[in-house]
């Protein structure tokens, strides 16, 4: 494991407390984290990471390391060699200034393909921050304070099947609403290009976010978004499946799940996770992808859900109708 080397005092000891203390979860993601390597073949892990061969997050990572707590991104030769999964929660990455933060997304290895950088306080992302990542699967930047994106900080991940640029989601009153206000994106607008080379993705929450306008061409290259979430957007006009947005894409018979009001779940996920295929390069044939048997289940339970909905409604009306007479 790499030691610090030749540190000031102060720097030298949160590092010291830091590296052998628990994380206390203040979030919705409850890592606990003790440095250490979990498998005698790993020769090396980052501090304040936990690796192994046999990951709990993920089952068809390979090699894994589940970090908390980082005052500064590791160098590149302090990653396990072959890594394919990071998960990362450390708020004070978002005090390092861009240049050094930049830095530490390239010394991110390019073998990683599952990366999650949640309740970083991340706010700014260089141009084609990931492009190095070309093996990048699955990509998570939840809770960080995101209000703009560059228009090709996504650039050249041609391989990605998940994006989750989530903000706050989490109801009032819920535990730890108050904290991740704090740490939740806000993000106010999406460039036309801003998924431009994304062609293999499923998967795009943008949940919860201060999105006010999405313009007609910016899902042009999703021809097998599976998942498309928007729900929890302010919007200067409510986003409507009518929007020439959604058009091709409702069109294409590729898109199972469009969740503009409230969300419907993370079937598409799970599906991935109980069949070991998140990393896979399960995309489909040519032409519009299958319907999947889960896909069908969904919106059965989804038009069972909106008919008892319409049943309460109508039984309410005809209550105060009697009422008033």
């Amino acid at each position: 494991m790499a030691q610090p080397a030749s540190l000031p005092g102060p720097v030298a000891l949160l590092l010291f407390l830091g590296l052998f203390r628990c994380i206390e979860s203040k979030g919705p993601f409850n890592l606990e984290v003790p440095p250490q390597i979990m498998d005698p073949s790993i020769e090396k892990c980052p501090m304040n990471c936990r690796c192994d061969v046999a990951p709990i997050v993920g089952r068809d990572c390979g090699v894994t390391a589940e970090c908390a707590d980082w005052l500064v991104f590791p160098e590149a030769n302090e990653y396990p060699e072959g890594i394919d999964c990071l998960i990362v929660v450390s708020p004070m990455l978002g005090a390092l200034n861009e240049t050094v933060k930049e830095r530490g997304y390239q010394n991110i290895p390019s073998t990683v393909k599952r990366l999650e950088l949640n309740q970083c306080q991340l706010s700014e992302l260089p141009n084609r921050a990931f492009e190095h990542l070309r093996e990048l699967r699955i990509l998570k930047l939840e809770y960080n304070r995101f209000t703009t994106i560059p228009a090709d900080a996504f650039y050249g991940l041609r391989f990605l099947k998940v994006l989750s640029l989530a903000g706050n989601g989490l109801e009032p009153g819920a535990p730890s609403y108050d904290v991740m206000e704090t740490y939740k994106n806000k993000i106010e607008e999406l460039h036309d290009s801003q998924f431009h080379t994304l062609e293999n993705l499923q998967v795009l929450n943008l949940m919860h976010n201060q999105i006010q306008e999405i313009t007609p061409r910016i899902f042009v290259d999703q021809k097998k978004l599976r998942v498309l979430k928007l729900a929890g957007n302010p919007g200067k006009n409510k986003l409507k499946q009518t929007h020439i947005a959604f058009k091709d894409l409702l069109a294409s018979n590729a898109l199972v799940q469009l969740d503009l009001e409230e969300d419907a779940g993370d079937e598409l996920e799970n599906y991935f996770y109980d069949t070991n295929t998140s990393l896979s390069d399960d995309y489909g044939g040519p032409g519009p992808l299958p319907r999947p048997a889960w896909a069908e289940k969904l919106a059965a339970e989804r038009d069972a859900k909106k008919k008892r909905k319409q049943a309460e409604k109508e039984s309410k009306e005809k209550k105060n109708k009697k009422q008033d007479l």
